[in-house]
C-alpha cells in the first residue's frame, strides 16, 4: 500500500512560549529545549493537551489561517451556510 500526504482540516490554537515560564502540564520532546520563538499549542479551545513546538517546527509546519480581506464579501455556498444550493 502506498503512502499519501494529508493536511489537517482544523486550526490549532497557539501562543508564544515565554522565556522562563513553567512547562508543567506541557508536553516537551526530550530533544527540545524551550526557547523564545517557540510556541505552545493546545487541543480545542478549552483546557486540554498542550505541547511545545520549536521555532523551526512552527515555521516549517504552521501558518495563520486564511482571512477574508476587510471589505471583501465572504464566499457563500452550501458548504459554508449549511443550506442547500437553490436549483432552477
Amino acid at each position: 500500500m502506498a503512502w499519501q500526504d494529508y493536511r489537517f482540516k482544523r486550526v490549532t490554537s497557539m501562543r508564544p512560549y515565554i522565556e522562563g515560564e513553567t512547562m508543567t502540564g506541557i508536553v516537551v520532546l526530550p530533544s527540545d529545549v524551550p526557547r523564545v520563538g517557540g510556541m505552545i499549542a493546545r487541543t480545542g479551545l478549552a483546557e486540554g493537551v498542550q505541547w511545545y513546538l520549536s521555532p523551526e517546527e512552527f515555521q516549517r509546519y504552521y501558518e495563520p489561517p486564511a482571512r477574508v480581506p476587510v471589505g471583501k464579501p465572504r464566499p457563500k455556498g452550501p458548504h459554508l451556510t449549511g443550506g442547500a444550493r437553490k436549483t432552477r
